[in-house]
């Protein structure tokens, strides 16, 4: 599953999306939000991604607004889609140049959202893609250092990304 908070002010929730989950764990294709309230706040299931996945990566990218992108159902996806909670709807977005799981994923300071790292069948990569919100297309940005999945980005104030941790 991932988690992503969403909203602002007097609306604040968190969205959790696909994953594995069930008494057979199977790969799911279900998104719920948690919606603080009082001392427990409230669940409820707002619709379902175009595609099953696990081991993906999200992303706000507004208050309304959640990126997925890769993850596996089990083989690995090249799908991304967003969330708009306006609409309580997923819709599918450009897809990957490689499929991959286990990516970071991160927003840059003028909104486009990047992605790096990953593996795709037991084969990590080094390459990163950026997506342009305005055209929904994704593209390649270069290289990390090293081959691998499971890293974290985080977009740093003078605007560079860093890439963390991770497997190799």
């Amino acid at each position: 599953h991932t988690a992503t908070q969403i909203g602002s002010g007097s609306f604040e929730a968190v969205l959790v999306a696909a994953g594995q989950g069930g008494a057979s764990s199977a790969i799911i294709d279900s998104s719920e939000v948690f919606t603080p309230s009082g001392s427990s706040g409230s669940w409820s299931t707002k619709g379902k991604l175009k595609h099953a996945r696990q081991n993906h990566a999200a992303v706000a990218l507004s208050s309304y607004t959640v990126l997925v992108a890769g993850g596996n159902d089990p083989t690995s996806l090249s799908s991304a889609e967003i969330y708009t909670t306006t609409m309580y709807a997923w819709s599918e977005t450009g897809s990957l140049a490689k499929a991959r799981m286990e990516i970071g994923i991160a927003t840059t300071i003028d909104g486009r959202v990047v992605i790096a790292g990953g593996e795709n069948q037991e084969l990590f990569t080094n390459k990163a893609e950026v997506l342009n919100l305005g055209t929904m297309r994704w593209g390649g940005l270069g290289t990390i250092a090293a081959n691998a999945a499971e890293l974290r980005l985080v977009t740093l104030d003078d605007g560079r990304i860093l890439a963390a941790g991770g497997t190799l």
